[in-house]
């Protein structure tokens, strides 16, 4: 094989890799949660969130008055059709869920930011806490997302992980319409997540999206 031919290889070798992306084993290993030793639930969720996270929210999540109505009603009906149950029978239904209201309140104060909400809907007004953060309680977006489930990972440790990870980037999120803070009375637009209100005492929504009533969500 001639000088040319060789080099000619290797140069068309050398751009055949350019449009690929190599991943390393530390890589692989950080989102493999069968590796407990080297797994790293912030990155598994940065691998999942644009790609099956938002889609799953922006293709899944129901209005949130007829997610309510219809828990008034009969709660594992409302679940079945709406929402996901993360551990099985007899656990919470959590639900992807969308709307909006009227700024009751807002609490920045604290680290475990809120809105109180006025939510738009058919018959009396729906108060509605929204969790803003930094500090997110409660598992709501793990558990709205059926394809992670306690069974991929090895314990206890990681699945809580992963969800702490995940309320760190819905509030990343949040906040991007956040900015300027929205003032008490205005009108504003979410999508998040939301545990059954009969399990937690009240209807508390972690968002991944906020957004003024009068823009676009883009």
């Amino acid at each position: 094989m001639s000088r040319g031919t060789v080099l000619g290889a290797a140069l068309s070798f050398g751009l055949s890799l350019s449009g690929c992306k190599i991943v390393r084993d530390t890589d692989k290993a950080a989102l493999d949660p069968s590796d407990p030793n080297n797994f790293d639930a912030k990155a598994y969720v940065d691998a999942l969130w644009d790609r099956k996270v938002v889609t799953y929210f922006d293709g899944h999540a129901q209005p949130i008055a007829s997610v309510l109505a219809a828990l008034t009603k009969d709660k594992d009906a409302a679940g079945a059709r709406f929402g996901h149950r993360a551990g099985g029978d007899g656990s919470p239904w959590t639900f992807a869920v969308r709307g909006s209201g009227v700024v009751k309140a807002v609490d920045t104060a604290s680290r475990h930011g809120e809105l109180t909400l006025e939510l738009t809907a058919p018959g009396h007004p729906i108060a509605a806490t929204l969790q803003i953060g930094p500090v997110i309680f409660g598992t709501a977006v793990r558990d709205s997302l059926p394809f992670i489930a306690f069974g991929n990972f090895v314990n206890q440790i990681q699945y809580a992980e992963v969800s702490r990870a995940l309320n760190d980037r819905a509030v990343a999120l949040a906040h991007a319409g956040l900015t300027p803070p929205p003032r008490t009375g205005s009108t504003i637009a979410f999508v998040g997540a939301m545990t059954d209100p009969s399990e937690t005492g009240e209807t508390t929504i972690t968002v991944l999206r906020v957004r003024s009533a009068n823009r676009s969500d883009k």
